[in-house]
């Protein structure tokens, strides 16, 4: 598995591995955990399932993907680097407790499927890591936590913060009258763009659910 590609081998998989595979163009991907015996227990919207190995690689029916290891204890400058919903900070348990949790969850369910907050993300990272996080208010915990659902989530805030200040400095450069003018406008944009791109990495850690406070493990 190489620094920035996490395709493994069908030979080198291993009990208790969080494995996934990418969808349509690198847009999103799906994910499940492996137990041994070319078999995946996954999270999908029928609810939580078993399938083969190639049944994993070719889910939601848009041709069979490569395989893919997902990467626990990543440093922050990974998770930057890396494609969303690929690598964590977090620790991963061992084999045999990932395994058992996976099993737990495919007799009893994962509870129903939300894109947003409970999805087959979620769902192996929690059977790696036991980890929730917690939510105010009477709301329902957030079982694990999507890598992709949160870098898409720290663009939008990202996007708007900056976005709405290059409209002024873009409408201000167009209507100014002098050089100079001009010129500050650019610096100054270069300034947003590059304090936004900044702003997005903090923001992405900070997210990780492997550095967040609000969180806690279950058994």
């Amino acid at each position: 598995m190489g620094l920035l590609s996490h395709r493994i081998k069908r030979s080198s998989l291993e009990v208790g591995d969080h494995i996934y595979a990418w969808r349509i163009a690198y847009t999103y991907s799906h994910h499940g955990i492996y137990i041994g015996d070319d078999t995946v227990i996954h999270f999908t919207p029928h609810g939580v399932i078993s399938s083969s190995v190639d049944e994993f690689l070719s889910f939601w029916k848009v041709g069979r993907s490569k395989l893919r290891r997902y990467k626990y204890s990543s440093n922050c400058r990974s998770i930057n680097l890396k494609l969303r919903g690929t690598c964590t900070a977090a620790a991963s348990g061992d084999g045999d407790t990932v395994v058992r949790r996976a099993k737990k969850l495919l007799e009893h369910g994962f509870g129903s499927y939300n894109l947003g907050t409970r999805n087959c993300e979620n769902f192996a990272v929690f059977c790696k890591t036991g980890r929730y996080v917690k939510k105010d208010g009477g709301e329902e915990d957030i079982a694990g936590l999507s890598a992709q659902v949160s870098s898409f989530a720290c663009k939008a805030v990202v996007g708007t913060e900056v976005g709405v200040p290059l409209i002024l400095l873009a409408a201000i450069a167009a209507a100014a009258s002098t050089e100079g003018i001009v010129v500050i406008s650019v610096l100054a944009s270069s300034a947003v763009i590059i304090g936004g791109v900044v702003y997005y990495c903090i923001r992405r850690c900070d997210e990780d659910i492997g550095m967040r406070n609000d969180v806690y493990v279950a058994c």
